[in-house]
């Protein structure tokens, strides 16, 4: 199954995901913008059906998880963690599924973008890079759009 949406950036898939400096690329800003978007567009529906209040999926940290992590390779898939500390586990689950249609199914993997929205790290034991301070604009701006957003797409 596949669903076409329009995203608001071109995803700069061909390029590294960290730069020398550790800091993050056009590949990763314009991929979360783009998993952002979707979410944006996606939660506040999810949140009326399921009779949730779309704070609830406040967007607090973001990070860098799997291969991103531990090289910075371009024939990678782009692996993502955004903590919504009071998102459930039913919601968890169904919008990795809503996420996993749009930017990992059917992709190929340089193109794939593998985004996990949880309460907190399940696996801390793993390594991940908070990137949080790099992208605050970019999260300030979506969780805004998820409690004021008037939901005309569904």
């Amino acid at each position: 199954m596949t669903i076409n949406i329009v995203l608001p950036k071109v995803y700069f898939y061909n390029e590294k995901i960290l730069d020398s400096e550790g800091k993050i690329t056009k590949r990763v800003s314009t991929g979360l913008e783009n998993v952002l978007y979707a979410y944006s567009i996606f939660v506040p529906e999810y949140a009326r059906v399921h009779d949730n209040n779309p704070k609830n999926f406040i967007i607090e940290k973001a990070y860098l998880i799997g291969s991103a992590v531990r090289q910075s390779r371009i024939d990678s898939d782009l692996d993502l963690m955004l903590i919504a500390p009071n998102i459930d586990e039913t919601a968890e689950r169904d919008i990795k599924v809503w996420l996993n249609i749009l930017f990992y199914n059917n992709i190929p993997k340089n193109k794939a973008i593998d985004a996990y929205v949880r309460p907190f790290d399940k696996f801390p034991e793993r390594p991940s890079h908070d990137i949080t301070t790099q992208v605050k604009k970019l999260l300030k701006e979506y969780n805004k759009r998820l409690v004021t957003y008037k939901n005309k797409q569904f």
